[in-house]
């Protein structure tokens, strides 16, 4: 994400006004290589998929919680819902 002061982003209004407020504060996408590293410093955001895939049958929830040691250092890495929806393919 760029920088910004918006205290929240209103996603309850026309879908071009939800993507150009998105787009004001998203930066490029990044790739990184295996094995290197991404700095993340105070104050910053960064959304992120995992390598890791699954692929649920349609008769099967997935859950999904983040480890406990990372958030008492102060990176959340869980932040959206927890569930996983039958039939989902792909990584989480």
């Amino acid at each position: 994400f760029r920088g910004h002061t918006a205290p929240f982003i209103d996603l309850s209004g026309p879908k071009a006004e939800v993507s150009a407020a998105l787009d004001r504060v998203m930066s490029e996408e990044i790739v990184l290589p295996e094995g290197e590293a991404f700095f993340l410093h105070p104050g910053e955001l960064a959304l992120a998929v995992t390598y890791e895939s699954v692929t649920l049958p349609a008769d099967l929830v997935g859950w999904l919680d983040g480890r406990s040691s990372l958030a008492r250092l102060g990176l959340m890495v869980h932040v959206t819902a927890h569930r996983i929806d039958p039939g989902w393919s792909g990584c989480i």
